[in-house]
C-alpha cells in the first residue's frame, strides 16, 4: 500500500493475525477465504487478490509472490466450485 501513496501504520503480525507467533502458535483467527474453502463455497478470489494484482499492474508493480498465491488460491476455487475434496 505504501508504493501507491497510502500510509502503512506500524503493526505487530499478533496484533493482526491474533497469535504472538511463538514455536506451535496458532491463530484464532479464520480468514474468509478458508472458512469458504472449508464449506464448500466459492471463495472471493478477484475481489479479494485479483484486485491487489491489477492494481499493482496499473502501477507497473512487480508483484511475485501476489502472483502465486491468485494462481494457488484460484486452482482452490476451481476445484471447490467443482466439489473436489482437497482440504
Amino acid at each position: 500500500m505504501g508504493a501507491i501513496g497510502w500510509p502503512l501504520p506500524p503493526f505487530r503480525i499478533a496484533d493482526v493475525l491474533g497469535s504472538d507467533g511463538g514455536p506451535g502458535a496458532r491463530s484464532t483467527i479464520k480468514p474468509s477465504m478458508l472458512q469458504d474453502a472449508e464449506a464448500g463455497r466459492p471463495m472471493e478470489v478477484e475481489a479479494l487478490v485479483g484486485q491487489v494484482q491489477q492494481s499493482a499492474r496499473e502501477r507497473d508493480l512487480r508483484i511475485p509472490t501476489i502472483d502465486a498465491v491468485y494462481a494457488l488460491i484460484a486452482g482452490l476455487d476451481a476445484a471447490v466450485r467443482r466439489q473436489v475434496s482437497i482440504i
